[in-house]
């Protein structure tokens, strides 16, 4: 991935740093079967809050959300983490 800073985004009540990774090349793109992702890392624990991934045609793929996060014998820990698949999701109606 080559990985460029976007700025900043609140993520349920936390400052991260936003950052946009794409792959290198079409055939890595292809491998990973990403086109692009979205990152929010905290950067008082370094860890994720929220990612979402887009397939190689450029569609909405899924979004993972870390929640729970705590510290556990001094590492960082998500307890939760909740996936929505945007391929499979149902439409609300």
């Amino acid at each position: 991935y080559t990985f460029k800073r976007l700025g900043y985004e609140e993520v349920d009540g936390h400052k991260t740093i936003l950052l946009e990774a794409t792959p290198v090349s079409a055939y890595v793109a292809k491998e990973l079967g990403y086109s692009r992702v979205l990152l929010r890392i905290d950067p008082t624990i370094w860890m994720s809050r929220k990612v979402e991934m887009w397939d190689v045609g450029g569609n909405p793929l899924k979004t993972l959300r870390s929640t729970g996060i705590r510290e556990v014998d001094g590492i960082w820990t998500t307890h939760q983490l909740e996936a929505q698949n945007h391929k499979t999701a149902i439409p609300a109606t």
